[in-house]
């Protein structure tokens, strides 16, 4: 949605403070070292020793240090897992071997990979969250904004340690529109609570708007292919939603990123006629475009989305389209915490081709 900052930790409208990233240690939740000596060995040394001092002679004991190993199998709650989102992390902590549980309100209409446990829940019922918290040791956490003072204090009494949580790049303060919005007072407010819940560890990740918004215009390609848009020279670097779900593995996986704010972005700016122009092309026919007022836009998003991140989205885009330097910048943050670069829009629309059909 729009506002900057690059990879940074710490306070202030950008995390501020601790600019790029350290490379993070290996995952170390595998193997707990014992002492070299079991409480078993120790008794029967104990008495052979006892034996010994009764004993004229000298007598000389000696034993190899044992090492014992536990596996631990971490488990890691999603929330928000059938989402576009979720269902990537899922398979990305699936692919590291983790033991993971979805929080879902239906676990009656989920039909999980092996390996997840689906648990009953709501995040907009704490008294729901026991269960599903018990035993977890690190979660994702969807911005369900209202419900994340809850959900971190009932986290920190389940002794979960590590919280990962995505609002969005207007929370970062890029511009004046942005730390004007609607939705920054409450994005930041989540942040705040979850930052101070007490919890051990936490990470927030700030995405740019979703290519998945794309999916808006699904309904009106597939039936005449032309696509109404009030802007459609704004611009954005819109992130692939594998991306994120990437960099939220990473996150709740490596060491080091305990108050880090990520502000994550797609590979390169492009314009909303750019993107009908890349689905076309993945779809393999023409799509056009016709302007239509802002105003009859709004009535058609108001039956979906609240007028706050309406107007909030229309002036952004009235600026960008104006001003394409005021869109948020295009940031490294996706490649230097995953170790890949951002999925362009045209891979996306080739990963959707089956939306548009």
């Amino acid at each position: 949605m729009g506002a900057g900052g690059t990879a940074t930790g710490g306070t202030g409208p950008d995390g501020g403070g601790r600019p790029g990233l350290k490379p993070a240690p290996p995952d170390a939740d595998a193997t707990s070292r014992h002492p070299s000596e079991s409480p078993v060995r120790s008794r029967a040394v104990a008495g052979r020793r006892s034996m010994a001092t009764c004993t004229p002679r000298k007598v000389r004991l000696s034993w190899k240090p044992t090492e014992f190993s536990i596996i631990f199998r971490m488990t890691i709650l999603v929330t928000g897992a059938t989402g576009k989102t979720g269902r990537h992390v899922v398979r990305e902590l699936l692919s590291s071997k983790k033991e993971v549980r979805i929080l879902t309100r239906r676990p009656d209409e989920v039909r999980p990979p092996s390996g997840v446990t689906v648990v009953q829940g709501d995040l907009t019922a704490p008294e729901s969250l026991s269960k599903a918290l018990d035993g977890v040791e690190r979660a994702f956490l969807f911005p369900v904004l209202h419900a994340i003072p809850e959900f971190a204090q009932a986290a920190r009494r389940a002794g979960v340690r590590r919280v990962v949580l995505f609002t969005g790049a207007w929370a970062a303060g890029h511009t004046e529109r942005d730390r004007g919005s609607w939705v920054y007072p409450r994005y930041r407010a989540a942040e705040a609570a979850l930052s101070d819940s007490g919890l051990a560890e936490w990470t927030v990740l700030r995405p740019a708007p979703f290519a998945t918004n794309a999916l808006w215009w699904a309904p009106a390609i597939r039936a005449d292919g032309v696509v109404r848009l009030p802007h459609p020279e704004a611009v954005c670097p819109v992130i692939h939603e594998a991306d994120l779900a990437a960099a939220v593995t990473r996150t709740l996986l490596d060491d080091g990123h305990h108050g880090a704010h990520y502000t994550l972005t797609g590979p390169a700016h492009i314009s909303q006629a750019e993107q009908v122009a890349a689905i076309g092309e993945a779809i393999g026919r023409p799509l056009r475009i016709e302007r239509i007022p802002a105003e009859q836009w709004r009535t058609e998003a108001e039956r979906f989305l609240r007028p706050g991140i309406v107007s909030d989205l229309l002036r952004e885009w009235s600026d960008t389209e104006r001003d394409p330097s005021t869109a948020l910048p295009v940031l490294p943050t996706v490649a230097e915490l995953t170790g890949r670069p951002a999925r362009t829009f045209a891979q996306w629309a080739g990963d959707h081709t089956h939306d548009f059909a």
